[in-house]
């Protein structure tokens, strides 16, 4: 397996500090001493017969545990020991920390080759690096704070319906296992980087305080493992969470899928840096709940599976509502940032998912409201949705309340449908409907002289309760099949 970003970073640290070690004698530093565990059965840290050398404690203690058994080693409770390293490399021996390993000297790590590395619930381990190559970290309530921590491809945390804290610089290439209860929440509050593909299972949660970047190539974090599985993605106000390098990897993409229930909540920032890879862009298939920032600063961002969007929206990319239900919550803003040519881009699309504006005011560069895609719906049941310099759509655009509100023009491909408590608002260019229309609310407008309404194409149907509001709009049916209710008038200019 490759490794990128930290991995990188903490091998050359070791390889760096194994030839500082070599190399003490020459240089008059202090040599370190080796002390290796001499028994196949379990006992603890403070029992001088297990060992040979004695009793490792000090920054020049190098530790070697790989005699053949299946035992553990503890440090007891109310203990408190210094090494330099240790390399732990039985896969059928366990260590347990119930008192206190400091990882400090030259080296200042322990790596672990083994079966459970368990931390107690009076547990600590500090200094330097942590190492969990292969086995599983079994969380007992201790206390993680080495400055560096990496857990393997072939390594594992497991909460154990326990909480865990980790505030230094980690690298999570290893699954994340909860028990299927309440509790399980690994919390970075620093640094953390994930360069292989993990699962999130069990109803294990990672609550991102700090930041957590997603960024090797084809790797994917699933948020749980069948239909029940409700593990969870938690990016706290703090907290960012970020899908790929900008140009990093030109060739690859990533994603969050939702292997079960799994949820992504967003209170912090969501960034999208990864370019379109051969037209595959970084996804999210699990549900998205966000009242934070959803940022796309390169490529697209796909959204897959629905949920309720609030915060902001922003970006250089394109975020792409492409399937499930989203709910646009009240306090929705979005803020564009062009990279190119202005209409080169979208900040939103909905490409086959139906989305719903309700109660706000969203003033927005979308000039896109679908890609082509026939099955994509847009409500708007309240307050305003605005589209500035022109926009275009596919799908069924409902306007059941609030205001749809065209600031430049709007060409309107699918269907049509506003009703009775809906306001279509032509402040300053023309719409376009190719799609046929069912008019029953009210067409609006600022009574500029350039505002029309052009149904160039299928069947409009002008119902009880259609207004023209605008005395400066022109109603042009050129192309369009027209049929009016019962009593149905038009008080507004007209040409067929």
């Amino acid at each position: 397996m490759l490794r990128f970003g930290f991995c990188n970073y903490f091998n050359e640290v070791k390889k760096f500090c194994r030839v500082r070690s070599n190399q003490q004698a020459k240089s008059g530093r202090p040599t370190v001493t080796g002390y290796t565990w001499k028994t196949g059965t379990s006992a603890n840290w403070n029992n001088n017969g297990a060992w040979i050398g004695g009793i490792p404690n000090g920054t020049t203690a190098d530790v070697t545990i790989s005699v053949a058994g299946a035992y553990t080693v503890t440090l007891p409770s109310g203990t408190a020991y210094t090494v330099d390293s240790v390399l732990f490399n039985n896969s059928a021996a366990s260590f347990s920390d119930a008192g206190t390993l400091t990882l400090g000297g030259l080296e200042a790590n322990f790596t672990f080759d083994g079966n459970e590395f368990m931390l107690a619930s009076t547990g600590v381990i500090t200094g330097g690096l942590l190492d969990i190559d292969s086995g599983e970290l079994f969380n007992q309530g201790g206390a993680l704070k080495t400055k560096q921590l990496m857990i393997g491809a072939g390594g594992e945390i497991a909460l154990n319906g326990k909480a865990l804290t980790y505030a230094g610089a980690a690298v999570l290439d290893g699954d994340i296992l909860g028990n299927n209860a309440a509790g399980n929440t690994l919390a970075i509050t620093g640094s953390a980087a994930i360069n292989d593909t993990i699962y999130l299972e069990d109803r294990a949660t990672l609550v991102v305080a700090g930041t957590v970047t997603q960024s090797g190539p084809y790797d994917f974090l699933y948020l749980g493992n069948s239909g029940s599985d409700a593990s969870l993605l938690d990016i706290l106000g703090t907290g960012t969470y970020s899908l790929g390098v900008a140009s990093a990897y030109t060739a690859y993409y990533t994603a969050i899928i939702g292997g079960g229930d799994g949820t992504v909540v967003n209170a912090g920032r969501l960034i999208n840096s990864d370019p379109n890879w051969s037209g595959v862009p970084d996804y999210i298939s699990a549900v998205v709940d966000s009242t934070g920032t959803i940022e796309s600063d390169s490529g697209d961002l796909q959204l897959d599976n629905g949920g309720s969007i609030g915060g902001k929206l922003t970006g250089a990319g394109e975020i792409d509502f492409y399937s499930g239900n989203f709910l646009l919550s009240p306090t929705i803003a979005v803020s564009w940032s062009p990279s190119g040519v202005p209409g080169a881009n979208s900040i939103v699309q909905l490409t086959g998912s139906n989305v719903t504006i309700t109660y706000n005011s969203l003033t927005s560069s979308i000039y896109q409201l679908d890609n082509g895609y026939s099955t994509a719906k847009l409500q708007v049941s309240g307050g305003k949705l605005s589209v500035e310099s022109g926009g275009y759509s596919y799908g069924e655009v409902l306007v059941t309340g609030g205001t749809f509100d065209a600031l430049t023009g709007y060409d309107f491909v699918g269907l049509v449908s506003l009703g009775s408590a809906g306001t279509l608002e032509d402040d300053n260019g023309s719409m376009d409907f190719s799609g046929g229309a069912v008019l029953g609310g009210t067409i609006a407008g600022d009574n500029r002289l350039d505002g029309q309404l052009f149904f160039t194409g299928g069947n409009v149907a002008l119902n009880s309760g259609f207004t023209v509001a605008a005395s400066a709009v022109v109603l042009n049916f050129t192309g369009a099949a027209l049929s009016l209710g019962a009593n149905q008038t038009i008080a507004a200019p007209v040409v067929f």
